[in-house]
């Protein structure tokens, strides 16, 4: 039977490991997943039967998973999917479905809930989170009791669906919800949440703040900003907040006739942009990588207002016009910051079929120009050679004394320059610990957790020892110029049911097991 298990160090001498101490604190609560990818898809039945041939294959999840990718984002016009009665206030999801209308128009035989269901399966088959996201709430008048009993109700029934899945399923409640009322569609998500946590007590809900998700919505664009009008449920610990990134529209959207764009011909992401005049009638201008900055910007000042996590689940650059240098940056520094910041990441989207938003070919092979703006740093395989790695030390286990061996034992490994000789943080290629690996003595690599790193000190990584005796050897390689990702929660099999290291300030703090049970 599963107990609840805190991780705590392991009182073991080594040649070079092992302490008790936190030397570095995350404000921020670590979500499980870092790395994502958006599916287009699912909006109504005419989108998402048009777009199944690359969902329904194992082979796309595992694909995604091979790459470094650790989960996806389903969008879901979950109108579409249901049937409600006002009389009652009950919402019944439908099995299959034909849809009239959507955002293409057109009469098809759409599948539903089962369909979504097998695509869950997939997912989680191939290790990944899946955030299912109500994806057509964006025109919801949350004023309007009629539209809101529905987007209750329909969370009800689909929480009730979902109620004993793993945690690796996610809801996202609304989708880039357009409307100024931030009181009422905050209130009306908590309201949800209410009902999803009757059935759902635990699972991760992201909480839109309104407005289309946009950044400055966050702060109100204020110094010092002003973070309260989103407003959250009290004491809930697995709530996160959803912003995206297409600022600015004139450069992001440039080729895309749909998004109305007034400027149709080719920008740089450095090339000045006229906005208008300010108060003085001196004429304005501005760059994207000016507005993005105030973007991110936006995004740190409510994390270090809040310490409430953030995931940035939808951003990029359309093809038609720009240059693909310009998307690769575009990119990159959304990517770099949200991996500086513990801010799980998802472009939009996996293949964007007649649009400029797609990250792969037809066959699900990354673009490698969007490649190199999501993972410029990370090689997107799972395939490792020790080769790879030009600096190593040896980690032996002469101080433990147990007659048994321990089978797939996590321990706590410390490093630092004054401990260990011969090893020196300037020797890492990345200055948060990303290039550090684990090996057996055969080279076989091994799961770990960077649980505090500080270059200036003690950094202690969590390593999880297939076979754990006195006699056992292990090895720490570092200084590859492009290492492979490493999935955080791996280190944590299912006979854990949280795992939570003690090293945040203040509450929630974070669940690095398989299941996300942040408190």
């Amino acid at each position: 039977m599963k107990t609840s298990i805190f991780a705590v160090a392991l009182a073991l001498s080594a040649a070079h490991s092992f302490a008790a101490t936190h030397t570095e604190v995350t404000k921020v609560p670590r979500l499980p997943f870092m790395r994502g990818m958006g599916f287009e898809c699912g909006f109504d039945g005419t989108t998402l039967g048009n777009r199944l041939t690359y969902l329904d294959p194992q082979s796309t999840y595992d694909g995604l998973a091979a790459k470094g990718f650790d989960h996806v984002r389903l969008p879901v016009g979950l109108r579409e999917y249901t049937s409600y009665d006002s009389s009652t206030g009950i919402a019944t999801l439908l099995e299959t479905t034909t849809i009239s209308s959507g955002w293409f128009g057109g009469t098809t035989a759409g599948p539903g809930f089962a369909k979504f269901d097998e695509i869950i399966d997939m997912a989680e088959k191939a290790g990944l989170y899946i955030i299912f996201d109500f994806h057509n709430i964006f025109d919801i008048n949350p004023a309007d009791a009629a539209q809101t009993n529905q987007f209750i109700a329909i969370w009800r029934a689909v929480a009730e669906r979902y109620k004993d899945r793993s945690n690796k399923l996610i809801f996202e409640l609304a989708n880039e919800p357009n409307t100024h009322d931030y009181s009422r569609i905050c209130t009306l998500q908590k309201n949800a949440i209410k009902e999803i946590r009757k059935t759902n007590p635990t699972r991760l809900i992201l909480f839109d703040p309104g407005d289309a998700s946009q950044p400055w919505v966050l702060t109100q664009c204020r110094t010092p900003p002003n973070t309260s009008w989103v407003s959250l449920p009290a004491n809930d610990n697995n709530i996160a907040v959803v912003v995206h990134s297409y600022n600015p529209g004139w450069f992001t959207h440039q080729g895309e006739s749909w998004a109305n764009n007034p400027n149709m011909t080719k920008t740089g992401i450095d090339e000045n942009y006229y906005t208008g005049t300010n108060s003085q009638g001196v004429a304005q201008y501005t760059t994207a990588r000016k507005t993005l900055k105030s973007d991110l910007k936006y995004c740190q000042q409510y994390l270090d207002a809040t310490g409430v996590p953030l995931v940035m689940n939808e951003f990029n650059v359309s093809s038609k016009l720009a240059e693909k240098s310009d998307i690769t940056e575009y990119l990159s520094m959304i990517t770099r910051w949200c991996e500086s910041n513990n801010v799980p990441w998802a472009p939009w989207s996996y293949y964007a079929r007649n649009s400029g938003f797609d990250c792969t070919d037809s066959n699900g092979n990354l673009y490698d120009y969007r490649e190199a703006g999501l993972f410029p740093d990370l090689k997107t395989t799972n395939r490792f050679a020790t080769n790879d790695y030009p600096h190593a030390v040896d980690i032996t286990f002469s101080g433990y004394s147990g007659s048994a061996a321990l089978t797939n034992f996590p321990v706590l490994v410390k490093l630092s320059e004054a401990g260990i000789y011969g090893f020196h943080y300037s020797d890492f290629t990345k200055t948060n610990g990303y290039d550090l690996c684990f090996t057996d003595a055969s080279g076989k690599l091994l799961a770990h957790e960077i649980d505090t790193w500080n270059p200036n000190g003690v950094s202690t990584v969590w390593v999880k020892v297939p076979s754990l005796t006195a006699s056992t050897k292990i090895v720490a390689r570092y200084g590859c110029a492009k290492p492979i990702v490493h999935k955080v929660e791996s280190v944590w099999d299912e006979n854990y049911v949280g795992v939570w290291h003690m090293g945040e300030q203040k509450l929630p703090l974070a669940d690095s097991s398989n299941v996300s049970r942040d408190i």
